[in-house]
Order: C-alpha cells, then structure tokens, then sequence
C-alpha cells in the first residue's frame, strides 16, 4: 500500500545562509526608510522576511511503496530544492532524529539525504518518524540524534573543549572582577555559563549512552 507524507523542510544550510545575510536585510531596510519614508521600509522589510521565508522552506512529499521510497518537491517560481534520488528501504543504514519531532537525516550505504523537517505543518513528519521507528523493530536500522550520530572520538574532543571553555570563562569572570569590578557587560558571559552546562551534560549523557551499547 503505498503511503504518502507532505513535509516542510528547513535546510540548515539555507537558514545559516538566511542568517547571515539577516542583518544586511535590517542595514537595507533602515536606508530605505531614511531615504523614503517608514511605510516604505517596512514594506521593504516584509518583502524581504517572505523571500527569506521563501528561500529556506521547501515542500517535499515522500511516498513509500513496495519497500521504495520516492521523493518530490514541490517546485516554486526559484530557489528551488536540488532532486533527491529513489531509494529502496533495505538501503537505509540509520535514521537521525532529534527530540522525537525533527527527522534530520536519512543515512544510508554510500549517501546521506538531508531533510530537516520543520515544526510547520509537522502532521507528517510525526507520521513518518513513528513509520521509521516501526522499522527498526523488523529491519537493521537505527534510530539515533544528531549527537549519537557524531564520532564518539570527536564527541569526547567537543566534550573537552566545553569544559576547557566553562572554566576559561568563569576564571576570566573571577579575575575581571577582582581587577576592574563586577561590570553590566560581564551578564552576557555569566548568561553563557548554565547553558554550556546543559550542552555539557547532553554530550556527556550521549558519550556514556555510547559506551552502554558497545558493552
């Protein structure tokens, strides 16, 4: 039978791309508006947040029947997906997903297929990630995150580098004040700390889950 899913995908290389060009967008938009009016800024600035908008999503349905996967984008005016390639169920090596809603990657025998769903319309995407994990019960595929997908080499190098980062920061924290005073400025980085203590965590977490299944 076969089964269709309609996914709104984010490429992360496209909003990184967005990113970037974000605050050349604002420069644009404020020399608009000093060099006409207001209204014709932010005019400006909405044109500019749809084909922002525009160029990272994209629509992809996916079919699966008789154990082959089909991909199809559905095609805009530009800035349109490159063709993803047919490919057969036995192929798929792992599947990443991140917290249970995002499906990131499918990886298979000699290719990765970058997918990224959004949030937007995510129906599908929920269906599809309960189709995969269904799967790997019956076939040899792994459901894994995007940290458990990293090298466990690389992992314990990031790992290292975090702690070398926390402590270089809380220590720079400690002598600035001492030195100069405790400054508004100096937030940011006591803002800085807890997170990298959460992200410190999450790679310890997937380091200790790595070392469990290789037992």
């Amino acid at each position: 039978m076969k089964q269709t899913f309609e996914l709104t995908i984010t490429d992360q290389k496209r909003v990184l791309i967005a990113l970037l060009l974000f605050p050349f967008v604002i420069f644009g938009v404020l020399f608009i508006s000093s060099k006409f009016n207001i209204v014709i800024g932010f005019l400006s600035f909405l044109v500019s947040i749809f084909l922002i908008y525009y160029f990272v999503i994209g629509k992809l349905n996916m079919s699966i029947e008789n154990d082959e996967i089909y991909f199809e984008w559905k095609k805009k005016l530009f800035f349109n997906y490159n063709d993803i390639q047919n490919l057969n169920e036995s192929d798929i090596e792992k599947v990443i997903v991140d917290n249970g809603q995002f499906l990131r990657k499918i990886v298979t025998k000699d290719r990765i297929i970058n997918l990224s769903t959004s949030k937007i319309k995510s129906t599908d995407a929920y269906k599809l990630i309960s189709y995969f994990n269904q799967k790997s019960k019956t076939q040899n595929i792994e459901i894994k995150d995007s940290w458990e997908n990293i090298n466990p080499k690389k992992l314990k190098i990031i790992h290292a580098i975090t702690w070398i980062v926390i402590l270089a920061s809380i220590l720079v924290l400690i002598l600035v004040s001492i030195v100069k005073g405790f400054k508004p400025n100096m937030l940011f980085i006591v803002g800085i700390i807890p997170i990298l203590f959460v992200y410190l965590k999450r790679i310890k977490n997937t380091i200790e889950k790595n070392k469990s299944n290789s037992n």
